[in-house]
C-alpha cells in the first residue's frame, strides 16, 4: 500500500509487456532477493514478512518469498493488478482504493518486515488521472506509514518496479537498461555503504561550515544545523525511527541526509543534472540564495514547469531543506536515480530535510553531479567523487 513519500518515482501494462521474460521466469533473481532477504532486511527464523507486489513483478516477489521461506521466516504474498485499478479510479471508485480495512492494517502491525513493489505499472495512464483521483486512491497512505512506524516494521521499496516500459517512454529512457541498472545496483555490500556513511554521519555531525564549488557558476556556503545526519543505507537491521516515513527504505537508494541552518545559505548552485516533473524534463536549472531564501531562479529548457508548482505553493517554499549526499556505488546517472548515484549531491527546497523547521508542503530536489564539497578544513566530495574520509 505505501507510496514514495514525496520523491518521484513510478510505473509494464501487462505482464507480456515485460522485456525479462514471463511470469514463472524468477531464477535470475535469486542473488537480487537473497540480498533483500538477508542483507536489507535481516529477516531471522519465524519473523513475519509480507509482500505487497504490483503483478508486474510478480517473479521478483516469488523469488524473495522462496528465500525468506528458506531461512525460516512466515511469508505472505499479495497482489495488486491494473486492470482492476483503473476500473475502479477511472469509474468513480477511486475512495474505495483509497481505504484498508481492519483486516488489512492487522496484518500491516502484525508484521516484522515488508517488502513492497509499487504501481501500477501504466505510469502513462495513471497520469491521464484528475489530480483528486490520484490523492483519493492514497488516502491511506500517512496513516500506513504511521501504523508501520509503530509497529516496528522493517520495510524495503523495491524500485525496479519503476522501470516499465511506460514510465521509461515517458521519460525517455531505454526500459531494460534502466532496470539492468538498477538489479545491478541491489549486488552490493550493504554493510560497507553503511560503515562509510555512519562515518560521514559522523563527520557532518561534528561539522558547521559548508562550501560547494561546482562547474556552471555553483559557489554555495551555508552553516549545518546541529540536526544529527540521517542515513538510508540500505540495512534495516532496525527501523531508524528518523520519521514515520523511515520505516521504509528505498533498494536500491542509499544516501546521507543532512540539514543546514536555513537562513545561513547564500550563493548560487547550477544543477548539470535534469529533472524531471512526471514526464517533462527540467534542464539547466539555477538557483541563487541570500540570507537563505531562494531569490532568484532560471533554467535552459522547461521553466515552466519548476516555475508553475513554486509560484503555487505557499509557506516555507524558498528554504533549503536538506543536503543529500549519494551513496550507492552501481548506481548510474541517467535513470531518475541521480541523487542516490554515490557521489552526487542533491539540493532540495521546501518541507525536505530531518528535523527542519520548513512549514510547507511543498518540495523539489535537483542534483548536481561534479560537486566539490568541503566541511569545514575537509573535502568531502571532489569533482563528484566521494573521498573515502
Amino acid at each position: 500500500m505505501p507510496s514514495s513519500s514525496g520523491k518521484q518515482y513510478a510505473m509494464v501494462r501487462s505482464l507480456e509487456e515485460s522485456p525479462f521474460g514471463p511470469s514463472s521466469d524468477q531464477s535470475r533473481y535469486s542473488k537480487y532477493a537473497k540480498r533483500i532477504v538477508r542483507d536489507v532486511l535481516n529477516l531471522r527464523p519465524g519473523e513475519n514478512l509480507t509482500i505487497e507486489a504490483w503483478e508486474h513483478e510478480l517473479p521478483f516477489a516469488k523469488e524473495i518469498k522462496l528465500q525468506a521461506r528458506k531461512i525460516g521466516a512466515n511469508v505472505l504474498l499479495y497482489i495488486e493488478d491494473d486492470a482492476n485499478y483503473f476500473k475502479l479510479a477511472e469509474g468513480g471508485f477511486e475512495k474505495n482504493l483509497g481505504r484498508m480495512g481492519k483486516h488489512e492494517w492487522s496484518l500491516l502491525e502484525n508484521s516484522d518486515a515488508y517488502v513492497f513493489f509499487p504501481g501500477p505499472s501504466d505510469a502513462r495512464r495513471q497520469s491521464r488521472l484528475e489530480s483528486k483521483k490520484r490523492k483519493a486512491a492514497q488516502a491511506y497512505n500517512f496513516e500506513w506509514y504511521k501504523r508501520a512506524s509503530k509497529a516496528g516494521v522493517r520495510g524495503a521499496r523495491i524500485r525496479t518496479a519503476y522501470a516499465t516500459p511506460s514510465r521509461a517512454k515517458m521519460l525517455g529512457f531505454d526500459s531494460q537498461k534502466w532496470r539492468e541498472n538498477l538489479l545491478n545496483a541491489i549486488e552490493v555490500d550493504f554493510r560497507k555503504i553503511d560503515g562509510l556513511g555512519k562515518k560521514l554521519a559522523f563527520l557532518f555531525k561534528h561539522g558547521n561550515n559548508v562550501k560547494i564549488k561546482a562547474p556552471g557558476g555553483t559557489s554555495l556556503r551555508m552553516d549545518l544545523s546541529g540536526v544529527p545526519p540521517h542515513l538510508y543505507s540500505g540495512v534495516m537491521s532496525k527501523p531508524p525511527g528518523y520519521n514515520v516515513f523511515a520505516c521504509v527504505m528505498n533498494i536500491p537508494g542509499s544516501e546521507l541526509d543532512i540539514v543546514p541552518k536555513a537562513n545561513s545559505v547564500e550563493g548560487t548552485v547550477f544543477f548539470d543534472r535534469p529533472v524531471f516533473d512526471g514526464g517533462n524534463r527540467i534542464e539547466g536549472l539555477k538557483w541563487k540564495f541570500q540570507k537563505g531564501m531562494l531569490v532568484d531562479y532560471s533554467a535552459r529548457k522547461n521553466l515552466t514547469f519548476f516555475k508553475k508548482g513554486y509560484e503555487q505553493a505557499k509557506g516555507d517554499k524558498d528554504k533549503v531543506g536538506v543536503l543529500a549526499l549519494g551513496l550507492s556505488p552501481k548506481l548510474e546517472y541517467g535513470y531518475n536515480s541521480d541523487m542516490h548515484v554515490e557521489g552526487s549531491l542533491t539540493i532540495g527546497i521546501g518541507s525536505l530535510g530531518e528535523g527542519d523547521k520548513n512549514k510547507t508542503d511543498y518540495q523539489f530536489v535537483a542534483t548536481l553531479s561534479k560537486a566539490t564539497l568541503t566541511l569545514d578544513d575537509t573535502k568531502v566530495l571532489e569533482d563528484g567523487k566521494l573521498l573515502r574520509v
